[in-house]
């Protein structure tokens, strides 16, 4: 049994969250099809993200977005007792009367509450799902709560305020771990703040770039030479990056390292590499 999981689903998580490489993506999703087969509810619950797109997983993953199959396993992973299938269909959307009618737990909270021992024994996508519980504000429902349980709107307010500052210390551990998908929500909190409950601070978005650029992720390599290269006119700095986000993978970051070399300011100019970039 795994620390986490089972033994095939903890490496899975590893090779499809931790890391962008493709070959190890489609090995672990092989494996995970082998485990759902044998009805591991988890892998049948990670199984399904592969299929769902690239805010499931990463840009230029090597997964063919399918619905119908995402559901189809989703339905699966629940029937079998996947606690974290409930909460990703929950944050899916897709926790259809049906889905609660099957669940083998008696609650989104009991779900919930699983994830939750995971994470604080340091599983870095529980922590992720945890904190988006908190950043979207599924704990409302998980909690079964409702305004009329506080007293007035402001109550409300500051108790929904205080639930959505709950998800950056998770989001960091999370994304400190590997996690690459917790830098978005991560990024965005500060980045535009939370409807008219969190103010934005743009400030503090740009350590984290800087943070998942240095540990290698390549969609914060580009993300960080893009803000250097457009927000800072500091394309010196931004091409090393972007040129490392580009040798990993990230087709956009060659549209930087074509302007850097279209503008020829940080180096020689040459409108041919220019094109082909």
């Amino acid at each position: 049994m795994g620390r986490y999981f089972s033994d095939v689903v903890d490496q899975a998580i590893q090779d499809l969250y931790y890391c962008c490489d493709n070959d190890k993506a489609t090995a672990a999703a092989d494996a995970l099809l082998l485990a759902a087969k044998e009805d591991d509810g988890d892998a049948c619950y990670f199984l399904s993200r592969c299929f769902s797109g690239s805010c499931y997983s990463w840009e230029y993953h090597p997964f063919e977005e399918n619905e119908a199959a995402a559901y189809a396993m989703l339905h699966q992973a629940i029937s079998l007792g996947s606690a974290a299938a409930v909460l990703g269909a929950l944050r899916m959307d897709m926790l259809t009367p049906e889905l609660k009618e099957i669940m083998p737990v008696d609650s989104i909270q009991e779900a919930w509450e699983i994830i939750l021992e995971k994470a604080e024994n340091g599983c870095a996508f529980c922590q992720y799902m945890i904190g988006n519980t908190y950043y979207f504000l599924d704990i409302i429902e998980i909690k079964e709560l409702k305004e009329s349980d506080f007293l007035g709107k402001e109550a409300w307010d500051d108790w929904r305020r205080w639930a959505m500052e709950q998800s950056i210390p998770w989001f960091e551990k999370s994304f400190a771990d590997g996690m690459i998908l917790a830098g978005r929500n991560y990024c965005h909190y500060y980045q535009h703040g939370r409807g008219n409950l969190i103010p934005p601070e743009p400030e503090k978005e740009v350590p984290i770039m800087r943070q998942g650029a240095e540990r290698g992720y390549p969609e914060w390599m580009y993300a960080y030479a893009h803000y250097l290269a457009y927000t800072e006119d500091n394309d010196k700095e931004a091409l090393p990056w972007a040129l490392k986000a580009a040798e990993a993978g990230h087709l956009w970051s060659w549209h930087i390292i074509g302007d850097i070399y279209w503008n020829g300011r940080a180096v020689e100019r040459n409108l041919p590499y220019a094109l082909e970039c």
